[in-house]
């Protein structure tokens, strides 16, 4: 699987990253759409993304891919933990 940010769309309130193995959605075959609210994005640990219209657009998918990976993280740990319990 290799994506790539195709597309990036950068509101008020949100900003949404799109990622696809080909630009062209007729022909993608895998793809991921995700949108987060500003006010969640961080340049770094503790510094706000502030003024992201402003913002350079690497500073924009870094804070949107760091956000990401932590939620992802976070499901990960909640689904390891759920696969170790045994259910009857």
């Amino acid at each position: 699987m290799t994506l790539k940010i195709v597309e990036t769309t950068v509101t008020e309130n949100s900003v949404r990253v799109r990622f696809a193995d080909n630009p062209d959605p007729a022909k993608a075959n895998e793809w991921l759409d995700m949108q987060f609210p500003i006010s969640k994005l961080e340049r770094s640990e503790g510094n706000p993304l502030s003024e992201p219209r402003k913002a350079p657009l690497a500073a924009i998918h870094q804070a949107a891919l760091r956000y990401a990976r932590d939620a992802v993280d976070a499901e990960i740990e909640v689904i390891a933990d759920l696969g170790g319990r045994n259910y009857r």
